[in-house]
């Protein structure tokens, strides 16, 4: 069937086709279908109306959807039909036609929340980088971070040391600290622990760097992170 799709936010009345529209499509999706894309708040109800360009088709149809995590469908009414009809009067004749409008809704579920932890210790072997410009070295790790999943990610700390942390992506020169960096951060975390947040996206190499606020410091340290999936590969 050649698709046509509406996303709506709260609710959907078929009377008034315009109150909460977010966004309709006909043909981004190729082969006569409808592609919509939109960013979703985890929480929030948002209905998908599925029906046809042309009036009076039936159907089967399957829905893809791509996002950070599974988004539920719930069938809120198997089959809805909306009878509209409209008058055009010219000069020579009028026409009356009639269109029907088949509908599924949907639902959307919260986004899953999934949290890892990475242990390590700073010690003599580990490697060191003059953090603040000056004669101090500080030790660090370096740890890549593996994204399969788009989304929100944050890195929390947990030490008995005062951690400082860097987030940058593709690349990590000790001499060029400014190079390729994304984020960073020495207390956010609260207890002297950093809290790194940012959007990182699928494919991309990006790598954290644990540090410590002050010099020459040593000791065990967890990272926590949290978002759509897991993300922690190796260390370097």
């Amino acid at each position: 069937m050649d698709t046509y799709g509406y996303l709506y936010n709260n609710s959907f009345d078929k009377t008034k086709v315009s109150l909460n529209q977010m966004k309709q499509d006909d043909d981004s999706g190729g082969n006569l279908q409808f592609m919509l894309t939109n960013v979703l708040q985890s929480g929030m109800r948002y209905i998908l109306i599925v029906t046809t360009y042309s009036q009076n088709i039936r159907g089967p149809f399957s829905i893809v959807v791509s996002g950070p995590a599974t988004v539920g469908f719930r069938l809120f009414s198997t089959v809805t039909t909306t009878t509209t009809t409209s008058t055009t009067t010219s000069a020579s004749k009028t026409t009356t036609t009639t269109s029907k409008m088949i509908t599924a809704l949907t639902s959307s579920t919260k986004s899953t929340i999934v949290k890892s932890t990475y242990s390590s210790t700073l010690t003599d072997d580990s490697n060191r980088f003059f953090r603040t410009g000056n004669t101090n070295f500080y030790y660090y790790q370096a740890i890549n971070l593996v994204v399969y999943t788009t989304g929100t990610y944050s890195f929390t700390s947990n030490s008995a040391m005062d951690t400082y942390g860097y987030l940058y992506n593709n690349s990590f020169d000790k001499t060029k600290l400014s190079l390729n960096l994304v984020t960073q951060d020495d207390n956010s975390g609260g207890s002297q622990q950093f809290k790194l947040t940012s959007i990182l996206q699928s494919g991309v190499r990006y790598i954290l760097i644990v540090t410590t606020s002050s010099p020459a410091v040593r000791g065990k340290f967890q990272v926590i992170s949290s978002g759509p999936a897991r993300i922690f590969g190796d260390d370097d």
